[in-house]
């Protein structure tokens, strides 16, 4: 658990506070024993407790586009062939009706979710992946720091035996436990942009 002290149960006693949650705290699955350097809190020392408390929820940071986006889930994870179970492809544009991606709503922030993935890989999948035959790839860091944006992150287009064919840039926001993306429409079909179930 995260804070100054550690919420626990001594055994049978009463719920107490016995102790920081630092470095010297030893954790084992749902039990712990606290060890305590000499300038610590000495209570509950040497005893095993059960932990009562939670970690707090992540914050979030207040930028707009943390709370405002548009999800995208339906078949491109980087692991996703060319064509899914119909036998369909897709691309990231309304300009072709017939190959609309069906989670794509036009320009504006996404956030990757359910199967398609958590975020975008920063190496390529290959071509012919994510549901589409230009496999769209982001080509620099996220952003490390909760808040932060890059406003012009590069994202490429893997085909045939160039791994950057075609490269648009986009906006990335570190949201803290996800990121989002200012996406623009891809230039063609079957372009797309990939997802990957790699952590944060």
């Amino acid at each position: 658990c995260k804070g100054d002290f550690l919420m626990v149960k001594l055994g049978k006693a009463k719920t107490k506070y016995c102790g920081t949650s630092g470095p010297d705290v030893v954790t084992t699955r749902k039990k712990f024993q606290l060890l305590f350097s000499s300038n610590k809190k000495k209570e509950g020392a040497g005893v095993e407790c059960t932990v009562q408390c939670n970690d707090p929820a992540p914050v979030i940071p207040n930028n707009p586009e943390c709370s405002k986006y548009n999800n995208l889930t339906y078949f491109r994870n980087e692991n996703d062939g060319r064509y899914d179970e119909n036998g369909k492809l897709y691309c990231d544009t309304l300009d072709n009706p017939m190959f609309v991606s069906p989670d794509w709503q036009g320009e504006g922030w996404y956030r990757f979710t359910g199967a398609s993935g958590h975020r975008m890989p920063t190496i390529t999948p290959g071509e012919k992946h994510c549901g589409a035959s230009f496999a769209g790839w982001l080509a620099v860091p996220h952003p490390q720091m909760p808040g932060d944006t890059v406003p012009a992150a590069k994202v490429c287009f893997h085909w045939g035996n160039k791994q950057c064919f075609y490269s648009l840039e986009v906006a990335v926001t570190n949201c803290n436990k996800y990121f989002v993306y200012e996406l623009k429409q891809t230039p063609w079909c079957n372009a797309r942009y990939c997802a990957t179930n790699d952590s944060i």
